[in-house]
């Protein structure tokens, strides 16, 4: 009877290898402590020379109480964990060889199990933005503004003006230009040389000397992605037969061409032709409604099995709207899309958005397609220095949690305006009115640095269309909220110019972000200024935080209403989000081994990679 037993208990474990269920590495026990370390191997060798974002993301069962470290190539790697999977940590790398050590009093069985997440970091869709043509407002305009969200895009170039030495005069990007482009992380694209359309004009050479005036302005970059100008066919069919031998491995249609709404799950293709990715004008984002079908189709399928889909978009001139020129829409399609982005799917609201170039989303695709991964248990090592992923805080704006804001107006110049429901800013003409704000800023640990902090307010209604410059600086000295006026920040105690105007005595000389407000068709949005510098000072004098001036441009007559402190709808209240980073462990390798007693045997003594078991 026992060895019958026996008998069945083999056949049923050899089954339930075979059919990829859940592999027990040992003892897993409850109660007592438990610690154990695995090693992820990811051979990245049949990947062609030209992927250069070599990064993959591994999504790692660890249960929801436990302490994980992860080493890359034995250097400390930051650790996430996954809100979208409970239990699960992520760990982004380019290393090929990856050690995570787990330990915890209640591990589940399944620990260290793992799976290639399907967008870096786990992120539940991917856009990518790019600018045809390669327009100085694009530098000059679209750049702070992702930059402000920590999102970056990409520049599809017209060759020529690279070989013009005076291309500013024309509206477009200079070497320098794009070369700064470069340094933050954007990428630039080829996009012909001439930007033709005749059919006489369309050919290989255009590509050819795109290609070329890009490698020798930019110091030998060499682009990945061919935009197609205009919609003509004929780029399509020179791109096929030629995209390869020229280095193009992506090509970026027009969305009657593709799609602008890529499923991404399966596998990417990789071959002599280059890849097709459909894209649709940043103008009609949200008539197509696109951020939001890209969230309900990643909601909508099974928690263990999301879809993940791939937004393309693409823009052309970012100047300023001018009522005046109703063409010149890109620059409001853009701001209000980043800021709903931000608001609604970015680090603002759910974080499952993954922003940035056409070409490095393309590469991670193609890491995840062709790199193996396979992992093991490993014996137990020294328990090394914790390397934590950045932490995002959010500080909303409560009055209860020690927030305070109110405006002070030239017309009333002695009357104070504590508790009002909307804050009033006012530019120039008579009547100004500017924003008084402090915010309490406790951080997580001792140690931690600002890596970005965004305070976000939400405008309700403005007077009229104009755009107008709204500058964000520190306040100098104390002042209390139920007090201030626009004589005196306190009572007895007068500003050194009324208003707050005094430079180096009430306010901060040069502003830590200007955001254009207005200027654009529509009510009720959020707008963004990056106070990074600011909460960094705070952080290292918490004595001189006396808050925040947010004033409006001198020049321009226009008001604007924002949500307090006390507006009704919570949700759109102030909120400050902080994005701290830890330090650096010290020291740095990976731990050492020692003697210690080898982990339980796989069943039957079988050498088996961890299974893939999550999405």
């Amino acid at each position: 009877m026992l060895h019958r037993r026996l008998l069945k208990s083999i056949c049923f474990a050899l089954l339930f290898l075979f059919l990829g269920g859940l592999l027990v590495l040992g003892a897993r026990g409850e109660g007592a402590s438990q610690r154990f370390f695995f090693e992820y191997t990811i051979d990245r060798s049949a990947l062609p020379a030209w992927v250069v974002h070599r990064e993959l993301t591994l999504r790692i069962r660890v249960g929801d109480d436990a302490d994980v470290r992860a080493w890359g190539d034995g250097v400390p790697l930051p650790v996430r964990y996954d809100e979208t999977f409970p239990g699960t940590v992520l760990v982004t790398t380019a290393a090929e060889r990856v050690l995570v050590g787990v330990e915890g009093e209640s591990l589940p069985p399944d620990v260290g199990a793992y799976r290639v997440a399907t967008l870096k970091e786990g992120k539940r869709w991917a856009l990518s933005l790019t600018f045809d043509d390669g327009r100085l407002s694009v530098y000059e305009n679209a750049f702070p503004e992702l930059r402000r969200y920590g999102y970056r895009a990409g520049v599809a170039v017209i060759g020529r003006w690279l070989d013009d030495g005076d291309a500013h005069s024309e509206g477009y990007c200079q070497a320098e230009d794009l070369l700064d482009l470069l340094a933050h992380g954007w990428s630039v694209f080829n996009h012909s040389y001439s930007h033709y359309d005749s059919p006489s004009d369309i050919s290989l050479e255009e590509m050819v000397r795109c290609q070329q005036a890009i490698q020798e302005h930019l110091q030998g970059y060499r682009p990945l992605v061919f935009t197609v100008p205009f919609t003509n066919a004929l780029w399509e069919q020179i791109v096929n037969e030629h995209g390869a031998e020229l280095g193009i491995h992506l090509m970026q249609l027009y969305s009657e061409s593709g799609t602008c709404l890529l499923p991404v799950d399966d596998p990417i293709p990789v071959g002599d032709t280059p890849f097709h990715l459909g894209r649709d004008d940043i103008k009609d984002w949200e008539e197509g409604d696109y951020f939001d079908k890209a969230h309900e189709r990643a909601m909508a399928a099974p928690p263990e099995q999301p879809e993940h889909v791939w937004v393309s978009l693409h823009g052309h001139d970012i100047s300023y709207y001018q009522p005046s020129n109703p063409e010149k829409r890109d620059w409001c399609a853009l701001t209000r899309a980043m800021a709903y982005l931000y608001h609604t799917y970015g680090a603002g609201g759910t974080d499952e958005v993954w922003v940035a170039p056409a070409d490095e989303v393309f590469q991670y695709l193609v890491v995840r397609s062709l790199a193996r991964v396979s992992g093991r248990e490993v014996p137990a090592r020294d328990w090394g220095p914790a390397l934590h992923a950045p932490m995002l805080v959010a500080y909303s704006g409560d009055p209860d949690k020690g927030w305070k804001d109110t405006f002070i107006q030239e017309w009333y110049p002695a009357e104070n305006f504590a508790g009002a429901v909307q804050l009033r800013l006012r530019g120039g003409g008579q009547g100004r009115s500017s924003i008084l704000l402090q915010l309490p800023i406790t951080p997580p640990a001792e140690g931690v640095v600002v890596q970005k902090a965004l305070l976000s307010l939400y405008a309700t209604s403005s007077s009229n269309p104009a755009g107008m410059e709204v500058f964000a600086r520190r306040l100098l000295r104390p002042w209390k909220v139920a007090e201030a006026t626009w004589w005196q920040a306190e009572e007895g105690s007068p500003w050194a110019e009324p208003g707050a105007q005094g430079e180096g005595l009430d306010k901060q000389r040069e502003a830590s972000d200007r955001v254009r407000v207005g200027g654009c068709e529509g009510e009720g949005r959020w707008y963004a200024f990056d106070i990074t510098d600011i909460v960094a000072y705070w952080l290292a004098h918490p004595e001189e935080n006396y808050g925040l001036l947010i004033e409006g441009q001198l020049d321009i007559a226009k008001g604007v209403r924002f949500a307090s402190s006390e507006y009704y709808d919570k949700t759109l209240r102030p909120k400050l989000r902080v994005l701290y980073a830890w330090p650096t462990p010290q020291p740095t390798p990976t731990p050492t081994s020692f003697p210690t007693v080898a982990p339980s045997p796989t069943p039957l003594g079988l050498s088996v990679s961890l299974p893939l078991i999550f999405r």
